[in-house]
């Protein structure tokens, strides 16, 4: 994803990265006031040599934390202030630094008060059991003093680890989110996901019954227009004749897409065949004599099943008997709710040799399958073929697109494009 992309995320999942930021903060401001703090206290002792050999301050500096210095320092808190400190802890809560003439000689306690103690009977202690000589003195530079916050943990440290925690969480977890629920809602974004072209952009009507590919020079009609141009270039060897119009996103908006390309197609002089695929789809209302799909898969004639379309060089094949056959603005039954028409099983219901016997004998044949949200019932229909792929803007998930194109490539199919079908306002009644 590129920094567009993740301004864009953040973006649109605002909300959510501010809540996981301030619950990222709220918890390490929560750890910090719990975590045992730490006081320390600082002393310095000058050290100077009278006669021409100069104070290994390094040597004074490793005596400061020696066994000597350390049960002096451990039995004086003891005797001071009855406070009992092993002689490891004390080890690991002095530091002492060599500084310039001098040593710089500090404690680190839980009790300030403890800490200032202990310091002043470390300077005392080293004064005392350091290395010592007839030329070397000390001068006690500065005092102890009660310190005025804590030294561990730091506070800056650890809000700045917050921060830094909470804003990669924030922005981790509102990519994943716009990932997981983001919709297809433009020609970039379609393009990217399914690794394949886009081939057309069309406005989908209130009615789809209404055919504007059968109105030429509307605008409607110029965009189907376009998409049967993209797609007579992408339709040129036999293996490629028969391209199945698939959709995504509930309805069954690739019916509209079919029927109105496969239109289209025949005005530019290709023999085109519509076959409605839909077998589990319900049977509609009425229609005239004669087979359909189902029956033919049944072994009725194929030619019984063929009837010409509205225009020139167009033929309709109906899913089976009892659905409503080619009218004059109409190719194919209305949209059905994508509950009651749910995908089908192929299993028997083997379309090759039919489609086979088909493509023989038209230019194009567009296949029009259920709906579906995976890419299983268009590859049952497309092994060997092409498919063209209709996306409803802002209804069809990113994720699903993706998924659907990858699983498409997993077979013998391919991804012929995909033609964005934008809602009208209100949508689809």
């Amino acid at each position: 994803m590129g920094p567009n992309g993740l301004v864009g995320a953040l973006w649109r999942r605002r909300v959510l990265a501010l809540v996981v930021l301030v619950v990222v903060l709220a918890v390490t401001v929560w750890v910090a006031a719990r975590v045992p703090r730490s006081y320390t206290s600082v002393g310095v002792l000058d050290v100077s040599a009278s006669g021409s050999t100069p104070v290994d301050l390094g040597d004074l500096a490793r005596a400061a934390r020696g066994d000597a210095v350390v049960d002096a320092v451990r039995r004086g808190l003891a005797d001071e202030a009855g406070v009992a400190r092993s002689s490891r802890a004390l080890v690991d809560a002095i530091d002492a630094d060599p500084a310039r003439d001098g040593l710089r000689l500090s404690v680190s306690d839980g009790d300030p008060e403890v800490a200032v103690l202990a310091t002043r009977l470390l300077m005392d202690a080293v004064q005392v059991r350091g290395p010592v000589s007839a030329t070397t003195r000390y001068t006690v530079a500065d005092l102890p003093e009660v310190p005025a916050g804590w030294s561990r943990p730091g506070s800056g440290p650890v809000l700045a680890g917050g921060l830094l925690l909470g804003l990669l969480l924030a922005g981790g977890t509102a990519v994943l989110r716009d990932r997981r629920a983001a919709t297809v809602d433009d020609a970039a974004a379609a393009e990217e996901l399914a690794g394949a072209p886009l081939l057309g952009h069309v406005r989908l009507r209130d009615d789809l019954t209404e055919l504007p590919a059968l109105s030429p020079g509307t605008v409607d009609s110029d965009d189907f227009g376009r998409l049967g141009q993209a797609v007579a270039a992408r339709v040129g060897d036999p293996a490629s004749g028969v391209v199945v119009v698939a959709g995504m996103g509930g309805i069954e908006t690739h019916v509209w897409v079919g029927a109105n390309l496969a239109v289209e197609l025949a005005r530019r002089g290709r023999e085109v065949l519509l076959v409605d695929a839909r077998l589990s789809c319900p049977a509609g209302t009425g229609g005239p004599d004669g087979p359909g799909l189902a029956e033919v898969l049944d072994g009725a004639s194929l030619e019984d099943a063929l009837v010409p379309g509205p225009v020139q060089g167009l033929s309709v094949m109906a899913a089976r008997t009892s659905a409503p056959r080619a009218v004059s603005t109409s190719l194919v039954p209305s949209p059905a709710p994508a509950a009651s028409c749910p995908p089908e099983v192929s299993g028997d219901r083997d379309l090759g040799p039919v489609l086979g016997r088909l493509r023989t004998r038209y230019d194009v044949v567009l296949v029009l399958p259920p709906p579906s949200q995976t890419a299983d019932q268009a590859r049952s229909y497309s092994a060997g073929a092409s498919v063209l792929l209709a996306v409803p803007v802002r209804t069809v998930r990113a994720a699903g697109l993706r998924r659907y194109a990858e699983d498409l490539r997993a077979t013998s199919a391919r991804l012929l494009g995909v033609v964005l079908v934008a809602r009208p306002v209100g949508g689809v009644r």
